[in-house]
């Protein structure tokens, strides 16, 4: 009797543990799956937006850095930077012609309303010897400074202003240059994204990267 009462108080334990362990989950249990599974969509969204948007500053910073190289490059061979598209600062100034909308690329080497000098930015970019292979996000600017100048943008100071690229309002101790690349990548007019070089600072400065 003893050996039996024992072995039906071990099937009642087994069966409650039985019963325990198949139960369904409780409102308050999946209340706490549901907002974990959403904190880690967001993340996982806001993780891919900013690599595409650095992806895209990777672009300007790549162009900007090649833009510098090869002006120093010229002013070896001819001791002189080279203006390549002027000091006006409409969008159309800028090259490769086109939207500034952050989502359209344009393809480097088509004809452009850009010109200075004569010639248009294209011809004078080929000469420099900058050359981009594929499609662009960023639209771009080289133009030159006379020693003791203070380097300007080829935008409104709503846009990136000198003392934000230059702090120190360092003027040029012999003629120089300035590169910019821009674009809109938030997709708001009157907040550009941008990347300067100059020949006044070894590193470039990057305003308005995106979100």
């Amino acid at each position: 009797m003893k050996i039996a009462s024992r072995m039906k108080t071990k099937m009642r334990d087994k069966l409650a543990r039985s019963h325990h362990l198949t139960r369904g989950f409780t409102l308050i249990e999946l209340m706490i799956v549901v907002v974990i599974m959403g904190v880690l969509a967001s993340l996982a969204t806001y993780s891919v937006s900013n690599y595409i948007q650095k992806s895209k500053m990777t672009e300007a910073r790549e162009v900007v850095g090649q833009i510098m190289s090869a002006q120093e490059a010229y002013f070896d061979e001819v001791g002189a930077y080279m203006d390549v598209t002027g000091t006006a600062s409409a969008d159309s100034g800028y090259y490769p012609n086109g939207t500034f909308d952050g989502q359209t690329r344009i393809q480097w080497g088509g004809a452009d309303s850009c010109a200075t000098g004569g010639e248009t930015c294209m011809l004078r970019f080929r000469r420099l010897g900058v050359f981009v292979n594929q499609p662009v996000m960023f639209r771009y600017a080289s133009t030159t400074l006379a020693t003791g100048a203070n380097p300007q943008t080829k935008m409104p100071s709503s846009y990136v202003t000198s003392s934000a690229f230059n702090p120190g309002s360092v003027v040029a101790p012999r003629p120089g240059y300035v590169v910019v690349g821009l674009s809109d990548l938030n997709g708001d007019s009157a907040k550009r994204s941008a990347v300067v070089g100059t020949s006044l600072q070894a590193q470039l400065y990057i305003e308005n990267p995106g979100e």
